[in-house]
């Protein structure tokens, strides 16, 4: 009678056992899924990011441009996106800065240059630290689908 008892009480803790198991695995793949979609959006971003630092030395490129045009030369001036308006170009020296607010304000190119650096130098120390949390949760991730497996 006892040892029917010890082999009742061994097959429930087994079962107990495994079903703990189950749980941790489903709880483990939960965890796997919510950090994919973190993933995802930390690849959105990074990519969002990435066009804005495109966009910044494209402007860059336009204003180390600016000085060499000469004045009464024809231009594009862009009016919306791919939507340009054919003008001259009466001055190369200055720039005619949006600073927020519906303000703006005439700033030379060399300023105005040192003002695109700077926003560049920040938004792309935000893409390293956006690359190394992708990192990071890569790694979890890896980590966390080896143990599952075990």
């Amino acid at each position: 009678m006892a040892k029917k008892q010890e082999k009742n009480q061994a097959k429930e803790q087994s079962k107990e056992t495994e079903e703990q198991k189950e749980q941790k695995l489903r709880q483990a793949y939960m965890e796997l899924q919510m950090m994919g979609q973190q993933l995802k959006q930390l690849q959105q971003q990074i990519q969002q990011v990435d066009a804005q630092i495109e966009e910044l030395s494209q402007t860059e490129a336009a204003l180390n441009e600016i000085p060499k045009a000469e004045t009464g030369s024809e231009m594009l001036a862009p009016l919306a996106s791919g939507i340009f308006l054919k003008t001259k170009l009466e001055e190369n020296k200055n720039v005619v800065l949006n600073v927020g607010g519906g303000t703006a304000v005439e700033k030379t190119i060399e300023e105005t240059k040192k003002l695109v650096e700077d926003q560049k130098k920040e938004i792309v120390k935000v893409r390293e630290q956006l690359a190394e949390q992708f990192e990071n949760m890569s790694a979890q991730v890896q980590t966390m689908q080896l143990q599952m497996g075990e």
